[in-house]
């Protein structure tokens, strides 16, 4: 059985330039977290070493992802555009990000993760809950 983990833990703000990380094309218009968290996930795949996602069939690839916050700034501002504006004036490349499954469904995307996605929420254990439920999914 090949069995890659990486990921696991936190990437700090400071001096994490996300931008660089990821490239200049293909990430202009997603809202600040999601190209935290991609360039993050990036790093963390570097780490686990060269080739070692492709060494992994697609339909066995996995992502269990925790988050309490990722999208309350862009729900924010979202509420402040609908409240001042009107709903006609959201951006249509983040209005998607409302919800917070597509965060972790970006990932499966560029990764081609087939094996499962999914995305916990639950206050104060949300990282936990990706790494129990990754568990047992192995």
């Amino acid at each position: 059985m090949n069995l890659v983990v990486s990921g696991v833990g936190t990437v700090r703000a400071e001096g994490f330039d996300f931008r660089t990380a990821l490239g200049p094309r293909g990430y202009k218009y997603l809202p600040p977290a999601s190209q935290f968290f991609l360039a993050a996930a990036k790093r963390a795949l570097a780490d686990a070493g060269p080739r070692s996602l492709e060494a992994v069939d697609p339909e066995r690839r996995a992502a269990a992802v925790g988050t309490n916050s990722a999208a309350a700034s862009l729900h924010d501002a979202m509420d402040r555009t609908v409240i001042e504006t009107g709903a006609a004036e959201l951006s249509p490349a983040t209005a998607p990000y409302f919800s917070i499954n597509l965060f972790g469904s970006r990932l499966a995307t560029e990764h081609h993760l087939k094996g499962f996605n999914l995305t916990f929420t639950s206050p104060r254990v949300a990282g936990l809950e990706a790494l129990q439920n990754g568990g047992r999914a192995l």
